[in-house]
């Protein structure tokens, strides 16, 4: 089977997703498969002053197609594993995946309690009322349960790589090949929680196998921190684990990007705070404290059974974080389109009008609890005539200067850009609007439908103009005035 490296369709440039910090690039990648399985990897390289991004030999690592050489050595990757041949490309080779494969234990969590517990058969029995409602819930035979956990904690249970299980030793466990899924749509988001001169960086990113992964860069290694699966997601256990082949993506998890609020005490992270939503995995967002990375707590999650959220759709949209007008000062809030309703808008045919997903949401960043709606049922600000999903990211506009975002531009699935504005505290004050009408039903070729959303450029325009006072037939002086 011949390699084959892709990443997100939202990155044009080449076929990565790259996300850049100090001088590191990390470009995640994965390898489609016949079945619901897919692998990943997430591999480091270097940037230099002039913008070259170079491989740990310190030779140009991308080619003239803008993709990774085959040759490249990325810096996770050991010179005697990456060779004369490179793993630049190789998904299966090197990167955090190799670190993965070889480390001696990891750390996985649920929320299966009050907050995150550990990821075991035991708390997720109790979770669910017992191992027979457990396996009812999952799908698989009671007696099938422990393999099923073994083998989401990553165990090649069975036995995918055809070892001689006779001959192993040491105290490695038998990792799966593929123990890091695909993140297929999930671009990784990096964060220093050291200083400029000692840092520790942190990259965050989701896979389709349901974590929610945390890795430390440590310069030429790097180590999983843990991982974070939703409770919802264990049901994917038994096609992925079965894996039969189906021609086409059929399972998800954390398909989306996460996005992080900080609070910076100097130059140092005092706050963080990672969220993220499902995309095709679900229709729930969660938030989890990070501050201190190595122990992660859970801080919420909100689907559409939340109070006020039940126009939420599939959660597609990548939450903005900001602050708006409010008398709470500058808390911070999360800002998102309402989500996707695939049943509606995943055929060919011309779409139909939505029952779901047909706005814009405003949420507290520290609770989950919903601000404002803008749009569809229960809508606290109404957008007149919308009547499809909102799946892309929003956004934002501070049109005053005072810091704080004031205008929100959004597109749906019909084709229309709707433009909300937020001129005050009082909410009364509040409006949307659609601000253009680009698709037309008429037609399959008409019939527009936006996945990305819109991109905002803020120009100020200054007039100059010079004004003479003239008196008894003299200029007396000149004065410039601007508006």
């Amino acid at each position: 089977e011949k390699n084959a490296s892709f990443t997100s369709p939202s990155v044009a440039s080449n076929n990565f997703n790259r996300t850049q910090t100090f001088d590191s690039a990390y470009y995640s990648m994965f390898l489609p498969n016949k079945g619901p399985r897919w692998l990943g990897n997430i591999k480091k390289f270097k940037v230099t002053s002039s913008g070259d991004v170079v491989d740990s030999k310190g030779n140009n690592a991308i080619g003239e197609d803008g993709n990774i050489k085959a040759e490249a050595c990325s810096y996770w990757t050991s010179a005697e594993e990456c060779g004369a041949s490179g793993d630049g490309n190789d998904v299966k080779r090197g990167g955090v995946l190799g670190a993965m494969q070889q480390a001696s234990s990891r750390t996985l969590y649920s929320n299966l309690g009050t907050g995150l517990s550990p990821f075991t058969l035991s708390n997720a029995s109790r979770k669910a009322g017992g191992d027979a409602r457990l396996a009812l819930y999952m799908g698989v035979d009671e007696t099938e349960l422990s393999e099923h956990f073994d083998w989401a904690k990553g165990i090649d249970v069975d036995n995918d790589k055809n070892q001689d299980l006779s001959a192993a030793s040491g105290t490695t466990p038998n990792w799966r090949a593929d123990i890091m899924g695909d993140a297929l749509h999930s671009k990784p988001l990096a964060l220093n929680f050291g200083s400029e001169d000692q840092p520790d960086i942190r990259i965050i990113v989701g896979t389709n196998h349901g974590f929610l992964h945390m890795f430390k860069d440590e310069g030429d290694s790097v180590s999983e921190t843990w991982g974070v699966i939703p409770y919802e997601l264990l049901p994917n256990f038994r096609d992925l684990k079965a894996n039969a082949p189906t021609g086409v993506h059929s399972v998800y998890g954390i398909d989306g990007s996460p996005v992080a609020y900080t609070k910076m005490q100097g130059k140092r992270i005092e706050k963080a705070w990672v969220f993220v939503g499902m995309r095709r995995g679900g229709n729930a967002y969660y938030a989890l404290d990070i501050t201190s990375p190595d122990n992660p707590s859970f801080m919420w999650r909100i689907d559409a059974s939340s109070p006020g959220m039940g126009e939420l759709g599939q959660s597609w949209s990548t939450p903005v974080v900001t602050t708006i007008p409010s008398a709470t000062g500058d808390k911070p809030v999360l800002i998102f389109g309402a989500g996707y309703t695939p049943a509606t808008k995943d055929g060919a045919e011309i779409g139909s009008d939505d029952s779901q997903g047909r706005g814009v949401f405003i949420v507290d960043a520290e609770t989950g609890a919903l601000i404002h709606q803008f749009g569809g049922s229960g809508a606290n600000t109404q957008l007149p005539g919308i009547a499809n999903s909102i799946p892309s990211s929003v956004a934002v506009l501070d049109g005053n200067g005072d810091g704080r975002t004031d205008r929100i531009y959004a597109t749906d699935t019909q084709g229309n850009v709707w433009r909300m504005d937020m001129p005050s505290a009082n909410t009364s004050t509040w409006s949307g609007f659609k601000f253009a009408a680009l698709g037309d039903r008429s037609s399959v070729a008409g019939d527009r439908r936006f996945f990305s959303g819109p991109t905002v450029a803020q120009t100020m325009v200054t007039n100059t103009f010079e004004l003479t006072q003239v008196v008894n037939g003299k200029s007396t002086k000149t004065v410039t005035k601007q508006n």
